[in-house]
């Protein structure tokens, strides 16, 4: 024992500063990587969102107890790898995405009694313009249609 602290002194307060400096810098390098290592990769759940719709979305995401990011300027929404299609499943159980667009849903909202055929002609175009702008929005490249 006497032997270490001799050879200690003879090293010098400097360079033991120095070397545990640099181990204590390694140290926490290595416990940084083993936690971000640890985390699952974040994915994309949904990107260019309108507002309101990131705002319905983050708040069905925290009713379900899924940890999610925003992006940008709020319109992308990230969540965990392993949680995307869990989300995505809630999502569309509870009717939010519809990029605030109104699909064919319009007839189940609507009775169709007492209502004249241009008025039922006129649901239908819109129900199918509707769907037709998610299917242009849901192309690569289109952020609104």
């Amino acid at each position: 024992m006497g032997g270490f602290t001799a050879a200690l002194q003879r090293f010098g307060i400097g360079r033991l500063a120095a070397v545990l400096g640099v181990a204590a810098g390694v140290a926490a390098v290595l416990v940084a990587i083993m936690l971000r290592i640890g985390q699952a990769p974040d994915a994309l759940l949904y990107s260019n969102l309108d507002l309101r719709e990131a705002s319905e979305i983050t708040a069905a995401l925290e009713q379900g107890n899924i940890k999610y990011s925003t992006k940008g300027d709020g319109s992308t929404i990230m969540v965990s790898r392993d949680d995307v299609g869990s989300a995505r499943l809630m999502l569309a159980g509870k009717g939010l995405v519809t990029s605030g667009s109104v699909g064919y849903e319009i007839f189940d909202n609507q009775s169709v009694l007492g209502q004249t055929e241009f008025q039922q002609q006129l649901n239908e175009q819109r129900a199918l313009q509707g769907e037709l702008a998610r299917t242009i929005m849901s192309m690569r490249g289109i952020s609104s249609a």
